[in-house]
Parts: structure tokens; sequence; C-alpha cells
């Protein structure tokens, strides 16, 4: 049995995660389409990606920069048997460590609004709305603030 390329693993988690937010929200999921759109991300983005210790994937994230002070988070998928602490802390750890990263940095995403867990959650890390639609919901925030957010909250999670 051969392995699965990466684009099939973040296709295949994407599938597992996105497709009930995204028909909910009354647009479709085509795995076609969605590959095609992950591979132009690859190929225009940074990959974060954590893996378990069978090699597994548990998460990951594309993030493109827009500018010198602003980037785009493309995507920001973790698998729901893994959503924990330590991927978390993985993620993040490789954002910091991005070249051109700055603590004056503003990160920028896009959610469904049906998909109250990617709402609830951003939300705890400080995120802002800043526009909104009958479908979506556009948050950013400062790196140095979600920096001091994500601290707070790992400090909550250990407790």
């Amino acid at each position: 049995m051969s392995q699965p390329t990466l684009l099939d693993e973040l296709l295949s988690l994407d599938t597992l995660t996105l497709r009930q937010h995204t028909e909910a929200a009354g647009d479709r999921f085509d795995p076609a389409a969605h590959r095609q759109q992950l591979a132009a991300s690859l190929a225009d983005s940074q990959l974060l990606l954590v893996r378990g210790s069978d090699g597994s994937l548990h998460g990951y994230a594309l993030l493109r920069q827009q500018s010198a002070t602003h980037w785009f988070v493309g995507m920001l998928n973790v698998h729901p048997a893994h959503r924990h602490r330590r991927v978390l802390q993985a993620l993040f750890r490789q954002l910091a460590a991005l070249p051109g990263w700055a603590p004056d940095s503003v990160l920028q995403s896009h959610v469904y609004r049906t998909n109250q867990a990617s709402l609830q959650f951003h939300k705890k890390l400080g995120f802002t709305p800043e526009q909104q639609s009958d479908k979506a919901v556009a948050l950013s925030i400062r790196y140095d603030a979600l920096q001091i957010r994500l601290q707070r909250l790992l400090m909550k999670e250990l407790a």
C-alpha cells in the first residue's frame, strides 16, 4: 500500500471537517476543486504541519504573507481527535518562526458562520471581527496580542 501524499492527507482532513460547514453555508464542497485550491495554496503559502508520533496528520495551517505586516490564514485545520494543547503549541511555535513574522504582524482569517467551533476558537484567541456577511466573518488580531492570549489559555489548560 502506498503512502498518501501530503495533498491527499490535507484533502482528507478538510473533507472530514469542512464539508458540513461549507454545505450548511449554502456552498458546495467539491473535493476535486478543493484539491486544486490546496495545491495552489501550497505553492504560495507557508505550511505549518503537525504530525503524531505515528506520522499521521494531526493538524496544519496555510499562511500567506500579503504585505510586510499582514498575513492571511488560508486554512487552519486540526483533526477532531487531536484538538489539544500539544497540537496548538506546535502550530504556534512554527508560526512564530516564520521568516518575516514580527510582533506587529497582523493575522487575518475568514470563517463560515456555520462553523461555530472555529468562531469560538477565534474568539478565545482574541480575534476581532472586522467584516461580516450572511455567510462568513472576517477576523484579525495582532501577533503580540495573540501570543499573550495563547499563553494565558495554555496556562489555564495546564491548571
